[in-house]
C-alpha cells in the first residue's frame, strides 16, 4: 500500500522510503509527521494510501477515536480498520454492522472476537469453526491463534467436550502422556502454550480434570521455554505463567487436593502478587475459599481490593465478577462482620438486579438477623424468592435459586416439599445430582412409587432430549442404572446401560474409566438373564493379560479377596458390637447405683417439654442448637466474662505517695514554732473570753446562812 506511482517526485519517493523505515521500526509518531509532509507535497494525490497509513499508525498508538475519523473518510474502503476501532471503543453493535460487508479471514476473525466480547459465545464458536475448517490461507491470521480462540469460545459456550472433536485438535495435545516419564519432555511442542492452556480449560469444562491438570503443567513448560528463548527476564516469565498456575491451583482444589491447591496459591503469591490484577483477584478468591476460618482474615484485604476494582470486574466475565463479589460477602459473613456484609450485599443487588446469588445472600442475612428469627422467617423468605425466580432468564442462576429454596424447605423440616421442588424445577430436571437427591428424599419418606416416577422421568429426558448436553444425559443414564441395580432390577438396569453404551455421542462424552465401568455393569447385569449378550459385551473390555503363569491349584486354596468396602463394613460391624457390649455393661453397672428407669423417663419428658416451649418461643432451633457455655457450672460472678474490675477506678486522683493533705498534717506536728504560736493564741482567746463574761458577785455569791466567823 506504500508503493508510489510513476508520477511521484523524487522527494516524495524519499519520503515514502522514510515512511516504510519508520513503520518497520514502530516509530509511529514519525510516521504521522511524514504523512503530513507527504500530504502537502502531493497535494491530494494518493490520499487513500496515506489515509490507511495514518489510520494504522493511530491504531498502533491506541488513539482509536482519531483512527476512526480517518477510516470513515474513505466511505467504506477501510471497513476492517473502522470495525477494529469500534471494537476497541466497545461499540460492538456498530462493529458488527460494519463487518457485514467484510469477507476476509481477518474480518471473520474480528467478527468472532466481537461476538465473544458481547457474550454470544455460541455464535463466536461457529465463526471460529468456519475459520478452522476453511483455513486461513491469507497468512494474516495465525492458525494457532485462531484455534486457541476457537477453543476459548467453545469453552465459554459450555461446549468444552465438543471442542476437541469439532476442531480436530492434535491427538497428542488432547491425550497427553505422563510428563514424569521424561519421554519427549524436551521436544519442541507443535502448538503454542496459549492453545495448550485453552485446551486444558476445555477439559475442565468437560469434567476431565486429571487430563486438564497434565495439560496445564505442559502449558507452563511451553510458556517458560518460549519466553526464555525470546530473552525475557525471570520476573516477566513469572507474570506470564501466573494465570496458568492459578488455573492449575483451581483444578487441584476441584480434585479435592486441598493442601496441594493451597500450596500452589501461596507459592504463586509468595514473593509478590501477580501484576495482572485479574489473576491476583482470582488468586485472592481461591485463597479465601481454601483457607480455614482462622486464616480467612489474612486475605480479606486482597479480596476487598479485587471486589471493588472496577477495571478488574469489567475484564472478568459477568458470572465470574458476581462470584467474586459474592465470595467477598461470604467471607465477611464468616468473619461475623454483618453490617459490612449487609452494605456489600445491597450494592450487589443494585449492580446486578437480575442475578440470583445476591438475592440468596440477602435472604441469608435476613434469616440470620435477630429481628426475623422465628417460625415464619423461612416461609417469608421462600415466598419472596419464588416470586423473583419466575422472572430469571438465566437457567443456571434459576437452578441455584431453586436449590436454595429446596434447602429452606429441608431446614423447615418439610422434606416432601423439598423433594417436590427439586422434581418440578425446570432447571433441575436434567441434573443428575438433583434427580438423585429427590429420589432419595422420597425413599426416606417411604414413597417408593414417587422415587420410581422421578427416575422414569429422568430416563425419558435422557433418551429423547437430543439437543441437550451429552455429559448430563450420560450422567442421568448412569444414575438411573445405578438406582435400578440397587433395587435389584437387573434387566431394567441392563436396558438403560445398553442404551448408553450403544450411543456413540453419549459414550464419547464419558471419560474412559466411566465408559469401561458402564460396560462392566452391563455385563454383570446381563449375565443373570442373558449370558450370551454378556459375552458379546465382554469383547468390548480391554484384555486382562496373559494368565499362563497362574497356578490354578494355588489359586484354589487362597483366601477369598475382599474389597475395601467389605473391609470397611466388617470393621463397622465389629465396632457396633463392641459399642453394644459397652452399653450393656454400663447399663448393668448403673442399675445398682444410678437412677431408676422411671426417674430417667420423667427427666427426659421434662427436658423434651422444656425444649418444645423454647422452640415455640423462637429461642431454640433443634436443627442448629446453640453451643453450651463451657463455664455454665461456675457461679456467674466468678465467670471470666462477668468478673468485676477494680473498685473506685473512677475516683479522684489524690496524688502520688507522700503528697496531699495527710502529708501536710504530719509536717504541722513537727513544727515547734507553729505549736507555740497556736498555744499562745489559744491562751489569748481564752483570756478575752473570760473578760467578756459577767462578774459572779452580783449573783448569789458565797454568803453563808447563819453567823459563823470568816476564816482569815
Amino acid at each position: 500500500a506504500l508503493a508510489s506511482g510513476p508520477r511521484v517526485s523524487m522527494a516524495a519517493e524519499g519520503a515514502f522510503a522514510s515512511l516504510r523505515s519508520a513503520a518497520a521500526a514502530n516509530k509511529h509518531d514519525k510516521c504521522l509527521k511524514i504523512i503530513a509532509e507527504l500530504r502537502e507535497t502531493l497535494g491530494g494525490e494518493q490520499d487513500a494510501c496515506l489515509d490507511q497509513c495514518e489510520c494504522v499508525s493511530l491504531i498502533r498508538q491506541h488513539k482509536f477515536e482519531r483512527a476512526l475519523e480517518v477510516a470513515r473518510r474513505s466511505s467504506g474502503a477501510f471497513g476492517f480498520e473502522e470495525a477494529f476501532c469500534l471494537y476497541q471503543l466497545k461499540r460492538l453493535d456498530e462493529a458488527l454492522d460494519v463487518l457485514q460487508a467484510e469477507t476476509s479471514d481477518k474480518a471473520l476473525h474480528l467478527r468472532a472476537q466481537v461476538l465473544y466480547r458481547k457474550g454470544d459465545f455460541d455464535a463466536s464458536a461457529k465463526v471460529y469453526q468456519q475459520l478452522v475448517e476453511e483455513g486461513t490461507g491469507s497468512g494474516v491470521v495465525e492458525p494457532n491463534e485462531v484455534t486457541a480462540n476457537a477453543v476459548a469460545a467453545y469453552t465459554a459456550a459450555g461446549r468444552g467436550a465438543q471442542a476437541t472433536e469439532d476442531l480436530d485438535l492434535d491427538e497428542a495435545l488432547i491425550n497427553p502422556g505422563d510428563p514424569g516419564d521424561g519421554e519427549g519432555a524436551e521436544e519442541e511442542a507443535t502448538a503454542t502454550f496459549e492453545l495448550t492452556y485453552n485446551v486444558a480449560c476445555a477439559h475442565i469444562a468437560a469434567g476431565c480434570l486429571a487430563e486438564a491438570e497434565i495439560l496445564l503443567r505442559q502449558a507452563e513448560r511451553e510458556c517458560r521455554a518460549a519466553l526464555a528463548a525470546d530473552g525475557c527476564e525471570e520476573e516477566d516469565i513469572q507474570d506470564e505463567v501466573a494465570i496458568i498456575r492459578a488455573q492449575r491451583a483451581y483444578v487441584l482444589a476441584i480434585l479435592k487436593h486441598r493442601e496441594e491447591a493451597l500450596g500452589a496459591c501461596e507459592a504463586l503469591v509468595g514473593e509478590a502478587w501477580p501484576k495482572d490484577r485479574s489473576v491476583a483477584a482470582v488468586t485472592a478468591n481461591n485463597l479465601a475459599c481454601l483457607h480455614e476460618d482462622r486464616h480467612k482474615a489474612s486475605v480479606q484485604k486482597r479480596l476487598k481490593q479485587a471486589s471493588t476494582d472496577k477495571d478488574v470486574l469489567a475484564r472478568l466475565p459477568r458470572r465470574q465478577a458476581v462470584s467474586l463479589r459474592c465470595n467477598y460477602c461470604l467471607l465477611l459473613l464468616a468473619l461475623n462482620k454483618l453490617g459490612e456484609c449487609r452494605k456489600e450485599v445491597d450494592r450487589l443487588v443494585q449492580d446486578y438486579p437480575d442475578s440470583a446469588r445476591p438475592r440468596i445472600l440477602a435472604a441469608v442475612l435476613d434469616l440470620k438477623s435477630a429481628s426475623n428469627k422465628g417460625a415464619g422467617a423461612a416461609t417469608a423468605a421462600a415466598s419472596d424468592l419464588r416470586g423473583f425466580a419466575a422472572g430469571i432468564k438465566d437457567q443456571q442462576e434459576r437452578s441455584e435459586l431453586e436449590l436454595f429454596l429446596a434447602q429452606l424447605d429441608v431446614d423447615r423440616g418439610d422434606v416432601a416439599a423439598a423433594a417436590q421442588a427439586l422434581e418440578s424445577a425446570p432447571g433441575l430436571r436434567r441434573s443428575p445430582n438433583a434427580i438423585a437427591t429427590a429420589a432419595a428424599m422420597y425413599e426416606s419418606l417411604g414413597r417408593s412409587e414417587d422415587s420410581a416416577r422421578v427416575m422414569e422421568a429422568a430416563l425419558d429426558s435422557a433418551l429423547h432430549a437430543d439437543g441437550a448436553d451429552p455429559n448430563a444425559r450420560a450422567a442421568l443414564l448412569r444414575g438411573v442404572a445405578a438406582h435400578r441395580l440397587s433395587k435389584g432390577q437387573l434387566q431394567g438396569a441392563a436396558d438403560v446401560l445398553s442404551a448408553l453404551v450403544s450411543n456413540p455421542e453419549l459414550t464419547g462424552a464419558l471419560a474412559s474409566r466411566d465408559r469401561l465401568a458402564s460396560i462392566a455393569q452391563l455385563i454383570v447385569a446381563s449375565s443373570w438373564f442373558d449370558p450370551a449378550a454378556a459375552e458379546e459385551h465382554a469383547v468390548s473390555l480391554p484384555p486382562v493379560g496373559e494368565a499362563d503363569a497362574v497356578d490354578v491349584a494355588a489359586l484354589e486354596f487362597t483366601d477369598i479377596p475382599r474389597s475395601s468396602r467389605a473391609r470397611r463394613l466388617a470393621l463397622l460391624d465389629r465396632a457396633q458390637k463392641r459399642n453394644e457390649r459397652k452399653r450393656a455393661g454400663a447399663e448393668e453397672a448403673g442399675k445398682a447405683s444410678g437412677p431408676s428407669p422411671e426417674v430417667l423417663r420423667r427427666r427426659q419428658m421434662r427436658r423434651e417439654a422444656y425444649l418444645s416451649a423454647l422452640t415455640a418461643a423462637g429461642k431454640y432451633d433443634p436443627k442448629h442448637p446453640a453451643t453450651p457455655d463451657p463455664e455454665r457450672w461456675i457461679p456467674k460472678k466468678l465467670r471470666s466474662y462477668n468478673k468485676r474490675g477494680r473498685k473506685n477506678r473512677n475516683a479522684k486522683f489524690s496524688g502520688a505517695q507522700g503528697t496531699g493533705e495527710g502529708a501536710a498534717k504530719d509536717a504541722a506536728k513537727l513544727d515547734a514554732y507553729a505549736r507555740a504560736q497556736a498555744k499562745k493564741k489559744a491562751a489569748e482567746d481564752k483570756a478575752a473570753e473570760d473578760a467578756a463574761r459577767p462578774s459572779s458577785a452580783l449573783g448569789r455569791g458565797n454568803a453563808k446562812r447563819g453567823g459563823g466567823r470568816k476564816k482569815r
